[in-house]
């Protein structure tokens, strides 16, 4: 048995095989099932990272689907590059991009610049932050925009210290901190709140009432 983890162990650590070793290991993380357009891709346009350790893995243009323990396809997180440290048990993600459906359907999807996925069912987002609640029966979108984001896909909450900012039809609003329960869409912004308000809007919506 000895012989054949260190056989297997040497295959993986190969070049060719380090990205199928990859899977393995992520598949095994938190029940992603991954869909790669291509094995045979080349390296990454500049050298990984080192902040976090030597990576033992990468995957370019990766598709990532979670399952809850229903079986239900739940959340589909894509991105540019992501990329596994062992030694720290991180996965970073470039220009991640989350789609994540409640237990009702109601679907959310949240983007930024960089990612990471961590051990504890929880998403990490920075840097030009968005969350956007999507309703097929309304012709307007909210977003919601910071810079930082926790994603908790256990309990289907999202929150932030960091200001925020709201656009909506009417106005822009502002605060500090944010909490959403994704299951029921509820989204709360925490402390500060002012709003600034579109006159144009507001004079047509005034007029328009009869």
């Amino acid at each position: 048995m000895k012989a054949v983890t260190a056989s297997l162990q040497r295959l993986l650590n190969q070049p060719s095989h380090r990205k199928i070793g990859g899977l393995v290991a992520l598949a095994l993380l938190g029940g992603w099932i991954v869909w790669l357009q291509d094995f045979s891709q080349s390296p990454p346009r500049a050298q990984l990272p080192q902040v976090h350790g030597e990576p033992d893995y990468y995957l370019e243009d990766a598709t990532l689907k979670r399952y809850n323990a229903q079986g239900r396809h739940h959340q589909t997180l894509e991105g540019k590059v992501v990329t596994h440290y062992p030694n720290t048990q991180l996965t970073t993600v470039d220009l991640p991009r989350v789609h994540h459906w409640s237990e009702d359907g109601q679907l959310w999807i949240l983007s930024a610049l960089e990612g990471e996925i961590r051990e504890d069912n929880e998403i990490y987002l920075q840097e030009n932050v968005r969350l956007t609640p999507i309703n097929p029966d309304s012709a307007y979108t909210p977003e919601f925009a910071t810079q930082r984001l926790w994603l908790d896909t256990q309990t289907e909450t999202a929150r932030t210290p960091d200001p925020v900012s709201f656009s909506s039809q009417g106005g822009l609003t502002q605060g500090l901190g944010l909490f959403a329960q994704l299951a029921t869409g509820q989204i709360e912004i925490l402390e500060q709140v002012s709003s600034e308000y579109l006159t144009e809007f507001t004079s047509r919506n005034t007029q328009e009432q009869p």
